[in-house]
């Protein structure tokens, strides 16, 4: 979700640039800004939400032992989806405008975020923290079941059930792809932030910054190995486009 709001904001971002002519705010198009703008929020609050999640499989979900459930998945994806879709909306429709009906200043966007980032940056640091004790309670779990059975006490091991392997890697996959996208829109964000506040305008520049942005998500989300096998195990399965997906064996040579 993260990339489809963030594509919908570059497209209208674009658009405002085309045809305004790189001018920065008409009246006619104040309601497209606010468009834009409604998608970029999402995007940092989809953010969030991953941080949280991280947070959530490291603290909870991986060391109770809890198993994959098709509706609980469901539901918490609903309850992520209306935090991050709505909370947005309801702020860009009570604070995008003044009371006259003209554009306000954009504390209703760059408070927001900020508030997001700082939120999502104690998740990540919390989640740190948790990823290094989950890891510690793997490899201990795992030489205490290890020595029991070079001492033949194999009836002990029952009281020593190790965490899912697979799924401590899944965190640490999940972390590690969540930090980089974070560094990259918290840095990119907080200078614009600053010129903002400064000048009250935000150079055609840091539209390109916008775009790079956008590079980088689609890196990160598509372009990623464990991303990518994913959209191509969807394509074969669906029959669609198996000839770019599908991948020839490679013959051993003896």
């Amino acid at each position: 979700m993260n990339c489809v709001n963030f594509a919908i904001a570059l497209l209208l971002e674009c658009f405002f640039q085309y045809r305004n002519r790189g001018k920065r705010m008409l009246m006619d198009d104040m309601v497209l800004e606010n468009y834009a703008e409604y998608f970029i929020l999402a995007t940092f609050f989809w953010l969030l939400v991953n941080c949280a999640n991280n947070c959530f499989h490291a603290w909870y979900y991986v060391p109770m032992g809890k198993k994959f459930n098709m509706q609980e998945e469901n539901k918490r994806f609903a309850l992520y989806a209306a935090f991050a879709q709505l909370v947005p909306l309801w702020v860009i429709l009570c604070y995008s405008t003044t009371p006259a009906g003209t554009p306000a200043i954009k504390h209703y966007l760059f408070i927001p975020i900020g508030a997001t980032l700082g939120l999502g940056f104690i998740c990540l640091l919390v989640t740190s923290v948790g990823l290094q004790r989950l890891k510690n309670s793997y490899y201990d779990c795992f030489e205490i079941r290890r020595r029991l059975v070079l001492e033949g006490r194999i009836e002990e091991l029952c009281k020593f059930v190790p965490v899912s392997g697979r799924k401590v890697n899944k965190v640490i996959y999940m972390f590690k792809y969540t930090v980089p996208l974070f560094l990259v829109m918290g840095i990119i964000w907080t200078v614009m932030a600053v010129t903002y506040y400064t000048t009250y305008e935000l150079p055609i520049f840091y539209d390109i910054l916008f775009g790079f942005q956008g590079i980088l998500m689609f890196i990160i989300f598509v372009c990623m190995p464990r991303p990518w096998d994913t959209i191509k195990e969807w394509f074969i399965s669906k029959n669609y486009c198996v000839w770019m997906c599908h991948t020839d064996p490679v013959d051993e040579q003896t």
